[in-house]
């Protein structure tokens, strides 16, 4: 954790494309949001994958700043998602408050894939992000308004 700009480069964490709304997508806490992730392909053990849309569901319960629980979902048809993980990130124009870093998980799964995520933290006003990375490359996000 701790604060740090965006990345110019495209294999970064902390990716974000240039001129990209720092935050996008949002919607008023405690919340569920979803946000479709164009297709994307990928190698994994040396088979590649392809998954056409991903539908990347977010969920926050909280009050004020506080974060009770916060998890993502992601939702894919016809397709495989291998070596992915989901970070969350609280961030304003001004740049990044905290990254909290989510598990790999290194398995492939068909159609849904589940991350728990985090509980009980506080957070600065602006915008709560789960951000999708599959092979360690940043796939897209979701992101929340934060208002105390």
């Amino acid at each position: 954790m701790g604060g740090n700009y965006q990345s110019t480069d495209p294999t970064a964490y902390n990716y974000l494309p240039k001129g990209s709304d720092p935050v996008p997508n949002t919607a008023d806490r405690s919340a569920f949001g979803a946000a479709t992730i164009k297709g994307f392909g990928f190698t994994f053990n040396g088979h590649n994958f392809k998954v056409p849309v991903v539908n990347l569901e977010h969920a926050i319960k909280g009050k004020g700043n506080h974060i009770e629980s916060e998890s993502a979902s992601a939702t894919f048809s016809n397709g495989t998602m291998c070596n992915w993980r989901v970070d969350y990130q609280n961030r304003d124009e001004h740049g990044i408050h905290a990254t909290r870093k989510g598990k790999t998980h290194n398995n492939c799964s068909l159609g849904h894939v589940h991350d728990a995520g985090f509980k009980n933290f506080d957070v600065k006003s602006n915008a709560e992000c789960a951000r999708l990375f599959v092979m360690g490359e940043f796939k897209g996000e979701q992101c929340h308004a934060i208002h105390p």
